[in-house]
Parts: C-alpha cells; sequence; structure tokens
C-alpha cells in the first residue's frame, strides 16, 4: 500500500512541476507585455515633455521680439544712435543673442551689435545689403500679427547654427514702421537635445517638417557647411541606407512607435513628438534590451523561487520513495506550513509594492503639478521682465528729455547774463548822459551869468542859455527816471539768474533721480533673467524627477505582479501540499 501511495505522490509531484512550470511562462509573458507597453508609454511621456522644453525656449525669444516691437512705439522718434544702443543694451544681456536689429522700410538697418552695412567708411559696408529684401523682413511683414521664425542656417563666421526671430510693427494707418528682429544662437536647444534622457541608454535627435535633421546626439549628423559656404543637412530617409526611412511616418499620438534593428545591430523603439512653434519634430530612441529589463527583474525574481520550490517538491519526492508515510506526512505539514509563510509574504510584498506604486504615481501627479506651476512662475516672470525693460525705455526717454531741459535751462541762463550785463552797459551810458547834462546845465549857468554881465545885448543870448538849462534840467530828471527803471530791471535779472540756477538745480537732481530709477529698473531686469535661468534649471530638475518616480513607479508595479505571481503559485503548492496529505492519510 505504501508503494502505491509513494507512486501517487511522485507522479502528484511531478504534475506540480509540470504546472508550476506552465504558470511561470504564462506569468512571464503576460507581465511582460504589460511592462514593455508601460515602459513606450513612459518613453513617450517624456518624450512629449522634452518636445515641450523646447517649445517653451521658442516662447522666450518670440515674447522677446514682441517686447521689442512694442518698445519701438516710444522710442520711434530716437535717434538711430540711440536705438543703436538701445538694442546694444539687449544684446548685452542676452548672451546667446549673436544680434538684436531693426529693419527700416526704407532699407536701412540699425544693429545692437554694432554692424554698419551702410557706411562706406566701415568695414562692414555692404551696399547689396537691403533691409526690405532679407527673407526675416520679408517674412515678418507676410503676416504682421504674429512674430516671424526663419528656417535655421549656419553662420559662416561664428561657424554655429542660428535662427532668426522677427515682428512687423505697423503705424497707425497700417503701414509698416520697420521690422525688429534677433538673431540666436541655437547652443541652449542643442544642450536641450544632448542632454533629453528619457530612459537608460535613450538617443534623441530634431528635425525639420520635412525630415532633415536639424540636431543629434551623433555630431556626424549635424549639418554642416562646405569651402563654398553650402549649407548641407542630412536626410533621416536618406542616412543608413534609408533604413530610418519609416520614421518620417510617425505621428506622435500615444502608443505610435516604431522598432527598427539600426546599423550597430541593436534594435531600437522610436518615437516622435512634434515642437507646436515650429513643426519640427523630436524623435527618441530606446533600446529593447531596456524596455524589456523589467520582465528580466520579474524573471530574476519569480524563477529562484520556483528553482526552490522545485527543489523541495524533489526533496519531498525522493523522502517519499525511501521513507515512511509517517515522515511524508510530517513533511507534507512542513511543505503545508512553509506555504502558508510563502503566501503570508507574498501577501505582504504585494501589500507594500502596491502602496509604494500609490505613493510614485501620487508623487508623480504632484511633481506634474508642481512643474506646472513652475511654468506659469516662468511665464509671469517673463512678463515682469519684458514690463520692467518696457519701464527701463521710458526712464530712459524721461532721462534724455531731463538732461535736454538742463541743457536748455543752461541756454537760458547765460541769456539772461548777457541781458544783465548789456543792462550795466546801458546804465553806463545813461551815467554818462547824466554827466552831461550836468555839465550842461553849469555851463547854461555861466552862459546866464554872462548875458546878464553883458545888459541889453546878451538878452537874447540869456533866453538861449535858459532855454537850454531848462533842457539840460529835464535831461537829467529823465536820466535819473531811466536809471532807475535800468536798476530795477537789473535787479529782476538778477532774480531770474538765480531762479534759473534752482531750475537748473532741480533739474540737476531730477536727471540724477531718474538715473538712480533707470539703474533700480536695470537691476530688477538683469535678476528677473536671473530668477528665469533658475526657475528654467528647477523645471529641468523637476523632469529629471518626475522620471526618477516614474521609474520607481513602474518597479513597484513590477514587484506587485512578481508578488501576485508568487501568491498565486504559492497557493497551488498549497493545494497540492493538502491533495498530498489525504494520500498520505489514506495510506
Amino acid at each position: 500500500m505504501k508503494s502505491v501511495t509513494s507512486k501517487k505522490i511522485t507522479l502528484l509531484v511531478a504534475v506540480f512541476l509540470i504546472g508550476l512550470s506552465a504558470t511561470i511562462a504564462i506569468s512571464a509573458v503576460v507581465s511582460g507585455q504589460s511592462l514593455t507597453r508601460e515602459t513606450v508609454e513612459k518613453v513617450e511621456r517624456g518624450t512629449a515633455m522634452e518636445a515641450n522644453r523646447i517649445n517653451y525656449w521658442f516662447e522666450e525669444q518670440v515674447n522677446f521680439v514682441l517686447m521689442l516691437s512694442r518698445d519701438y512705439h516710444y522710442l520711434g522718434g530716437y535717434t538711430d544712435d540711440y536705438l543703436a544702443g538701445y538694442l546694444g543694451s539687449h544684446l548685452a544681456a542676452h548672451t546667446e543673442y549673436l544680434d538684436v536689429y531693426i529693419g527700416l522700410p526704407s532699407g536701412r538697418g540699425i544693429f545692437g551689435g554694432g554692424w554698419d552695412p551702410h557706411n562706406p567708411q566701415s568695414g562692414d559696408y555692404d551696399p547689396t545689403w537691403i533691409a526690405y529684401e532679407r527673407d526675416w523682413y520679408m517674412g515678418a511683414v507676410a503676416d504682421a500679427a504674429k512674430p516671424f521664425i526663419t528656417s535655421l542656417y549656419i553662420d559662416a563666421e561664428i561657424g554655429s547654427m542660428v535662427i532668426s526671430f522677427a515682428k512687423a510693427v505697423l503705424n497707425a494707418d497700417g503701414s509698416v514702421a520697420c521690422v525688429v528682429a534677433c538673431d540666436v544662437r541655437l547652443n541652449d536647444l542643442q544642450e536641450i537635445v544632448l542632454h533629453t534622457d528619457v530612459a537608460e541608454k535613450s538617443g534623441a535627435f530634431v528635425t525639420d517638417a520635412d525630415g532633415l535633421i536639424l540636431v543629434h546626439q551623433d555630431l556626424q549628423y549635424e549639418p554642416q557647411v562646405d569651402e563654398d559656404e553650402n549649407e548641407f543637412f542630412w536626410d533621416i530617409a536618406e542616412i543608413e541606407g534609408g533604413i530610418y526611412a519609416p520614421l518620417t511616418g510617425l505621428t506622435g499620438a500615444n502608443d505610435d512607435h516604431l522598432k527598427i534593428k539600426c546599423e550597430d545591430s541593436v534594435t531600437r523603439y522610436f518615437m516622435m513628438s512634434v515642437i507646436d512653434a515650429t513643426g519640427w519634430k523630436l524623435y527618441t530612441s530606446v533600446p529593447t534590451g531596456v524596455v524589456s529589463a523589467g520582465t528580466r527583474s520579474m524573471l530574476f525574481i519569480v524563477i529562484p523561487i520556483a528553482v526552490v520550490v522545485m527543489l523541495i517538491a524533489l526533496a519531498i519526492s525522493v523522502v517519499v520513495t525511501k521513507s515512511t508515510d509517517k515522515v511524508l506526512g510530517a513533511a507534507s505539514v512542513e511543505l503545508n506550513n512553509a506555504t502558508a509563510s510563502i503566501i503570508a509574504a507574498s501577501k505582504d510584498l504585494a501589500e507594500s509594492s502596491n502602496s509604494l506604486a500609490e505613493s510614485s504615481n501620487e508623487q508623480a501627479a504632484s511633481i506634474e503639478e508642481t512643474s506646472a506651476t513652475m511654468n506659469e512662475t516662468t511665464s509671469m516672470i517673463a512678463q515682469t521682465t519684458n514690463s520692467t525693460r518696457e519701464v527701463l525705455g521710458l526712464t530712459q526717454q524721461t532721462s534724455s528729455s531731463a538732461d535736454a531741459g538742463m541743457g536748455d535751462v543752461g541756454h537760458l541762463i547765460d541769456f539772461i547774463s548777457k541781458l544783465s550785463d548789456s543792462s550795466r552797459d546801458i546804465a553806463n551810458i545813461i551815467d554818462t548822459i547824466q554827466s552831461i547834462a550836468m555839465q550842461t546845465t553849469i555851463l547854461a549857468l555861466n552862459a546866464s551869468v554872462e548875458a546878464a554881465r553883458a545888459g541889453e545885448s546878451g538878452k537874447a543870448f540869456m533866453v538861449v542859455a535858459e532855454e537850454v538849462r531848462t533842457l539840460a534840467l529835464q535831461s537829467d530828471e529823465a536820466v535819473k527816471n531811466t536809471t532807475a527803471i535800468i536798476e530795477n530791471n537789473i535787479e529782476l535779472t538778477n532774480q531770474g539768474i538765480e531762479s534759473s540756477k534752482k531750475v537748473n538745480e532741480s533739474f540737476n537732481l531730477i536727471a540724477e533721480q531718474i538715473r538712480k530709477i533707470e539703474q533700480f529698473v536695470n537691476d530688477i531686469t538683469t535678476a528677473s533673467d536671473e530668477q528665469s535661468k533658475g526657475i528654467y534649471q528647477i523645471n529641468l530638475a523637476m523632469s529629471r524627477m518626475e522620471q526618477v518616480t516614474q521609474s520607481n513607479a513602474a518597479i513597484s508595479e513590477q514587484s506587485a505582479a512578481s508578488a501576485d505571481s508568487l501568491q498565486a503559485q504559492a497557493e497551488v503548492l498549497r493545494s497540492l501540499s493538502d491533495k498530498l496529505k489525504v494520500l498520505v492519510g489514506n495510506a
């Protein structure tokens, strides 16, 4: 009877091993598909986030030319030198800008970097340079309602990739007042692409809407310039024998990806997300081995456990064939206890993994909300920076007006001083006339005395002398009145000079205060720029944190799936253990 029971138990163990192996295989396939899908979705989300970062970079440049177009309404009446200085201040504050400039309908250009193609005496002289014939000018005028972004090109002088942003400024009658523009190096954009890391061993590159590669982590595919200064861009459909041509069919929709065996014999998943500002496309890739790493991790957990279980089952089988039913029964009890412990441990592991997955998902959601808030804060800071730049322009305009007023007051003081000097000269002349009148009076008296001595023959002469004396007295009286009036005018003139000096001092004080305000506004603008860069770094860190959190959530879900699979297999083991106890009991 014992021999029959042993055979039954041995057969049961064999069936159990076959069932356990089948369970492991099925669990691996189902869990592997689920984990692969989750990893691909995570990479797709990361690709979309990186595309949004690039799009935000474009929005910053667009906001800058919009700010320049608004400023021109306040600065349009200033000289070219003043406008060049204003543009130069912005160029100095943005090191990534190659130049900031204005194109006028007359064909002239005003450049913040000092370039002057219109001056025959300048080394930059270029009579063929006409503003309204430039692509950036024509593109901005063609659709004046919104900023214009040129195609990417390579600047032969600096050997770097450059893109231009332009915005047309219209007069009240709808005619073109000017086009403001800036040339921007793509260093920041290249940094974003070169450091795009949506998953382990991932890659990234950017193409235009026609599939020409603009930025690539593999520098051999970067745009180039030949000896004749002709630009060359790699076509994604033509490189490496056309193996990447199918990528042009990606739409950027969810779950839209391709698997391609690359030139290095590594098969990779490829995803794409559109950059809305330009229609460019961001492609990312990740090796299939990285995507299936979760499945391997799960197998590394499940297979050792299954091996242990199979070894235990094999040991039980050997004991069954060599020991008595009593020993077999004790072994089945121990197996049942071990199975119960495995079930309890797997439940705890599943609950912990699910709790960790939920916490990770909640943390990822919080980080996403925080990232959105930081983006809104960045946008508000950008608006504040634009406003402070406008205030800075108005302050500079007020400072110029105050300087002009100081000059006018200085001219007024000089004029009044000259008038005062002229009044003093008139007073001196009046003094001379008064002296002459007094001398004439004395002569008239002497003439009267002599006429009296002459008697009857001197009467006529005495009458004339008396008339001369009367006229001299009247002249003396008029001179005294005129002198009083001139002295009063001199006093008023001196008061006017003193008042003008006080006005000049007030203008000096106003100009000094305006300069301080201008410095404060400039400091605020600089601080806002630094704050914007700091928040950009925070956004980058938040993006990394979100990727890590999503990775933790995926690992937790993998652990939970493994724990669930282990628990199911332990239940099967307990069922078989119960059957084993029944067989031993019947024996």
